[in-house]
């Protein structure tokens, strides 16, 4: 049995705390951690197995065009279901994916169970309603736009195969913020797994606890066993963005003093695991000349190059694969008769400056691109 995450290299913190969380509560067991960059040497009692995107089938060329077509958060999303795919070739029994912001408590052995027996375990966001928001969106709202599933938490067995090539095969070009589209990264399949793939969802508020699943409820302690609604807190899921040195608990964790002492706990780890040295680093996927790229630049390239390789045409030029100059050469070539010049990519000391000197002409194009593309797709029913 193994588990595994993903993340890029200023993440690796995140994952050392998951990995070795993981592996004291599971005897035997093996991890694996893959990053979504360059290979890096192994760090001093580092015992898990280290990854990179070549490792598990992506090769460079394609590579490129993931670190092209998406941001990091994108790019770690949308080879979960390939990592799972290729540790599952290996002749696991099961395999269990963990987002990395999170720790394990006590043994996932409910989830590993049902992956074996079933192929397929899956967590939900949430396990009661809320009061309703009247006139107004509120947080099932927000769960139905996200997916009822979260994808920081699955577990898959022999038979999970077909799953996993359905999943990869959407995340492979379409893991984008786009809700208009029901699309939330890789998360918003998963919420298909069910009724295609007999996946079971888990009845279990201790396996992958976040803030979604504390609105009616708390961490409750038993001296150092902590349980949640009468059952072990085998996995809590912090969630993105949460700075360890900070003095007060994030504000979705507010008022819940069972889950501050978990976060507590979290804090003492992740700076011990060298939290701060990784987030100094950045996620690894600047230009050649120090640029990055902006998110309508990524989302310009992704659909031009959804759209040439639907057509059997030239893909766009890859500022990874050939150098910044041909890129921004092609961006430019968008904006033209749209908007003002683009001289260069967007250099984290002036980001702003930079997008809002070209965003405007380039947008038209990316809209262009979203028309074209909506045109040739077939009607949608209810």
């Amino acid at each position: 049995m193994l588990g595994c995450t993903i993340v890029t290299r200023n993440y690796l913190a995140e994952a050392r705390v998951t990995a070795a969380s993981f592996l004291e509560r599971h005897p035997g067991a093996g991890f694996a951690v893959l990053l979504a960059g360059d290979r890096e040497p192994a760090a001093p009692g580092d015992h898990f197995e280290l990854l990179v995107p070549h490792d598990i089938g992506i090769d460079a060329p394609e590579w490129c065009r993931r670190l092209t077509a998406y941001g990091p958060q994108a790019r770690v999303s949308a080879m979960k279901p390939e990592l799972l795919r290729a540790l599952l070739a290996r002749g696991e029994d099961a395999v269990v994916l963990l987002d990395a912001d999170g720790v394990v408590y006590d043994a996932l052995t409910p989830a590993i169970d049902v992956a074996r027996a079933h192929a397929i375990a899956l967590t939900p966001h949430a396990f009661g309603p809320w009061e309703q928001v009247p006139d107004g969106d509120g947080p099932e709202q927000v769960i139905l736009s996200a997916g009822v599933i979260n994808s920081g938490f699955v577990a898959v067995g022999p038979g999970a195969e077909a799953f996993l090539d359905w999943w990869a095969a959407r995340t492979r070009r379409q893991c984008v913020f786009d809700l208009a589209r029901m699309l939330f990264l890789g998360q918003t399949w998963l919420s298909l797994a069910p009724q295609f793939f007999g996946a079971r969802v888990l009845d279990d508020p201790g396996i992958n606890l976040s803030a979604w699943g504390l609105h009616d409820r708390d961490v409750e302690w038993e001296g150092d066993r902590p349980t949640v609604s009468g059952v072990p807190l085998r996995w809590f899921h912090i969630g993105g963005g949460f700075d360890p040195h900070a003095a007060d608990v994030p504000a979705e964790f507010a008022g819940r003093p069972g889950a501050a002492r978990v976060l507590e706990y979290c804090a003492r780890l992740l700076l011990a695991a060298g939290w701060d040295a990784d987030r100094a680093r950045g996620p690894g996927d600047e230009l050649d000349d120090g640029s990055v790229l902006a998110p309508w630049m990524r989302e310009a390239y992704r659909l031009r190059l959804v759209a040439a390789e639907r057509d059997g045409v030239p893909e766009p030029p890859n500022p990874f694969a050939a150098g910044a100059a041909d890129f921004l050469a092609w961006v430019q070539s968008l904006s033209d008769d749209r908007g003002p010049t683009i001289g260069r990519a967007v250099r984290p000391g002036d980001a702003l400056e930079a997008e809002r000197a070209a965003r405007r002409g380039a947008e038209a194009a990316v809209a262009e691109l979203r028309a074209a593309r909506a045109g040739a797709e077939p009607g949608h029913g209810t």
